[in-house]
């Protein structure tokens, strides 16, 4: 059964993006949204750095700030360029971002493609997409 990452919060996406990259020890991860106080909004709600180390995985940590890849193109961009995301802007349609742009539109070949109106959380959503099928 496929996930449908589109039911999940920034949040929870930003959750299992770190935990995908391997780095959940240099956090805190809260449990769920109710552990953030109501007045952060819910597009900044992501695991809270908290880290002896400098540079993580190519990340610089930053103790007490949230990892954020859906909101965050710091944290993003290194995402994206190291899983060949492709990001898509073709109005008026919603930015749509996969790992393989050329067949996407040949539809050559199998591809991880979605649709979003935030860019980057599509781009976190295919690289989630991504390692679920290097797992399967």
């Amino acid at each position: 059964m496929t996930m449908d990452y589109s039911q999940l919060s920034d949040f929870e996406i930003n959750k299992r993006v770190c935990e995908a990259l391997d780095m959940e020890e240099h956090f805190f991860i809260p449990d769920d949204e109710a552990d953030f106080d109501s007045e952060i909004p819910t597009d900044e709600r992501g695991p809270i750095w908290q880290t002896q180390k400098r540079d993580i995985n190519g990340f610089r940590a930053s103790n007490g700030n949230c990892f954020n890849p859906c909101n965050n193109p710091e944290y993003a961009w290194p995402i994206i360029t190291e899983n060949n995301i492709s990001i898509i802007l073709d109005n008026p349609s919603m930015p749509c971002a996969t790992d393989n742009a050329r067949d996407l539109f040949d539809d050559a070949g199998p591809n991880v493609g979605v649709a979003y109106d935030n860019p980057l959380r599509a781009a976190m959503i295919v690289f989630l997409m991504m390692q679920d099928a290097n797992n399967a």
